[in-house]
């Protein structure tokens, strides 16, 4: 009696074995290239004001639960780097 070859999506158990070896490759070279270049590590988005920092989680705060949406929405009438030190200043009660 014949044993049952298993296939998963027409392809057999040696095919399986070639796409699972194919896709590890794939992995670790990606994987070896982010360390080889960090700056494929970079956060997606470096905004002080729209993404991570003091001024967007005061903005949340006083948001207090209102649509986030309206903050990336607003145009910034100064520079970023201008507004980041006016909050600073502001936080220090300059």
């Amino acid at each position: 009696m014949r044993k049952p070859v298993v296939i998963f999506l027409g392809i057999s158990g040696v095919g399986i074995v070639i796409v699972i070896v194919a896709a590890l490759i794939v992995f670790f070279t990606y994987t070896l290239d982010t360390f080889k270049s960090p700056s494929l590590l970079r956060p997606p988005c470096d905004s002080k004001i729209f993404c991570y920092g003091d001024f967007l989680m005061h903005a949340q705060i006083w948001a207090d639960g209102r649509d986030s949406k309206q903050l990336v929405d607003l145009a910034m009438k100064e520079d970023e780097q201008v507004i980041v030190e006016k909050f600073e200043d502001l936080l220090k009660g300059k």
